[in-house]
């Protein structure tokens, strides 16, 4: 190493006493940071401003004890200062955090001394006809569930024994898996611009529940806790559907009629069915999408 990689080293990742200061650092002392930071002219602190709002956040920790501690406050105000100004903004303390996460992160990776050791006694003795897109391991089911790329087949896999099960045909290209486990389904996003959901209870019968989306949905992430699939397509925005309501009773009933079945002629059922996809698009979308990470529900 140089005398000058030396020199930039970050000392926050080998030093202990300086981490602590970092490891303090949660959402309310930040949050409080920021409050008094956005008190001066134009949300900028000098060195002599830093170290005092600093300390008083600090305060409360061990740290303020140190002999060190006005030193290592001074050390991250220029470690933080990479325009080598005479003051910072929040957003420089925020950047240099962040940087130093993925700087600690990736440190304690090298270092790691990983062994794989193949397990013979479980292997795939299925021939894929392509590239492997994804793979989806569900605990509580104790399933894995696979898709090869640009395919319309998912495969479903003993976990234990990585032995295939069952194959589920989709009526388009499979984008996107997730699993709602208070639901007892997984969610499948296709290339149709639809969303299908199958009972993992059943054998992975399909239900007869669908999301026609406004775009492709590459990607899906389901919180419990809210009730919410959250989808994320090419357009840009993420999605949040109201799951709860669209596997309600209430809803089911209103799903139950058959656009179909009326005798009208071709243009009117297409019409129809227009205007079913716009009536599910406003029933189960949540107020406040499409949102993006700044907004809650």
């Amino acid at each position: 190493m140089s005398r000058e990689e030396a020199a930039n080293k970050n000392i926050y990742v080998e030093d202990p006493n300086k981490l602590d200061i970092i490891m303090n650092l949660n959402s309310l002392k930040l949050l409080a940071i920021s409050k008094q930071i956005d008190l001066y002219p134009n949300e900028e602190v000098d060195l002599t401003q830093f170290v005092n709002i600093m300390k008083t956040v600090l305060e409360d920790t061990k740290l303020s004890e140190r002999d060190d501690f006005i030193q290592s406050l001074v050390d991250l105000f220029y470690r933080c200062n990479k325009c080598g100004g005479s003051s910072i903004k929040f957003e420089d303390l925020t950047s240099y955090l962040i940087e130093h996460e993925i700087q600690q992160f990736t440190a304690k990776a090298t270092s790691m001394d990983t062994q794989y050791t193949e397990n013979k006694d479980i292997v795939d003795k299925i021939s894929h006809n392509s590239n492997i897109e994804k793979i989806f391991f569900f605990e509580e089911i104790d399933k894995v569930l696979l898709y090869a790329q640009g395919q319309e087949i998912i495969r479903v896999y003993d976990a234990s024994k990585m032995r295939q099960e069952k194959t589920i045909d989709c009526p388009s290209k499979i984008l996107a898996i997730e699993f709602l486990p208070d639901k007892k389904a997984i969610a499948v996003s296709l290339s149709d611009r639809s969303i299908l959901f199958y009972d993992t209870s059943n054998n992975f019968k399909v239900l007869q529940k669908r999301l026609n989306v406004p775009s492709t949905q590459k990607c899906m992430a389901y919180v419990q806790r809210k009730q919410c699939l959250f989808t994320a397509g090419i357009d840009g925005a993420i999605f949040a559907w109201n799951i709860n309501k669209l596997f309600s009773n209430e809803q089911n009933r209103n799903d139950s009629y058959n656009y179909n079945n009326e005798p009208q002629g071709k243009e009117k059922q297409a019409e129809l069915q227009r205007h079913k996809k716009k009536t599910e698009y406003i029933n189960y979308i949540t107020e406040k999408t499409p949102w993006f990470i700044c907004d809650t529900i």
